[in-house]
């Protein structure tokens, strides 16, 4: 990242935003891939709901960072506890969405190194994200970030059942 962007993390008053981004990532990436009932029903209602709900919680158990080019949103990465067993203890890179617009830049290099650094902080000696199996440029980018593929499984929903890989990353000083 270069010029005038910035690291910082999400307010509430972000949610709308981040909502916008995650659903016009979300949509460009899995438009192809995911059942038509799965794209219908994740819709930008749906998306605002959650980052408002995320975004407003007092003890919320996910740090969000913002990415920003220029005074806009160009990416986000949100991290913390594991929301699933298959994350075996790992800490959980939950979300990662860069704009089609700033992809190649370098943008979602910086925001996964934040992640790496912040679940590092916060005690874990490794971390986990799950990426759909269908996904192979997000699969090709974190390979070429260091991670390593592990485990697949089903996600158990609500909406869609994809099929997905566990990336895994150690977060060792050295690692990083």
């Amino acid at each position: 990242m270069t010029g005038s962007e910035c690291c910082r993390p999400a307010r509430p008053s972000d949610a709308q935003a981040i909502a916008a981004l995650h659903l016009d990532v979300w949509r460009e990436t899995y438009g192809r891939i995911a059942p038509p009932e799965a794209i219908a029903a994740l819709d930008g209602a749906r998306r605002l709901g959650y980052w408002q709900r995320t975004l407003g919680k007092a003890d919320n158990d996910a740090t969000t960072i913002l990415a920003e080019l220029d005074g806009a949103l160009a990416g986000f990465v949100s991290y913390g506890a594991p929301g699933d067993p298959v994350f075996a203890g790992r800490g959980e890179v939950r979300h990662l969405y860069v704009s089609a617009a700033q992809q190649g830049r370098g943008i979602g290099r910086r925001l996964l190194t934040v992640a790496f650094h912040g679940l590092r902080s916060a005690g874990y000696a490794d971390c986990g994200l799950a990426v759909v199996s269908a996904n192979t440029a997000a699969r090709a980018f974190y390979g070429r970030m260091g991670g390593t593929e592990g485990v697949a499984y089903r996600d158990a929903g609500p909406i869609w059942r994809s099929e997905n890989i566990l990336v895994t990353w150690s977060l060792q000083p050295e690692t990083l």
